[in-house]
């Protein structure tokens, strides 16, 4: 298990040791707490009714942190300046030099 070494998600994902395997949709949050931060997601699973309650569960952000590795979000719940940055050209990284 690569957790058991203490590895990045990034070093996991770059190693071989863990692979991107499906989808959930993310479809409510808990408030912020006082730090400002999310405490955890509702989501509903991509595979069937029999997981979680009904297809549905929860992801803490501590959790989301560590693995969550890719999310799909509504232009229009973006910053201005979050829109900015995926509307800048992209900088070209060496194959070499990915991570």
């Amino acid at each position: 298990n690569a957790t058991d070494f203490q590895m990045s998600r990034k070093d996991q994902l770059q190693f071989k040791l863990a692979q991107l395997s499906h989808a959930m949709v993310i479809v409510a949050y808990d408030k912020p707490d006082k730090n400002g931060k999310m405490i955890k997601l509702k989501v509903e699973n991509s595979w069937d009714k029999s997981w979680g309650d009904n297809g549905y569960g929860h992801m803490y952000r501590e959790w989301a942190e560590l693995y969550l590795d890719e999310v799909v979000v509504h232009r229009a719940l973006l910053t201005d300046a979050e829109l900015k940055i995926i509307e800048a050209k992209p900088e070209v990284v060496d194959e070499n030099d990915f991570f």
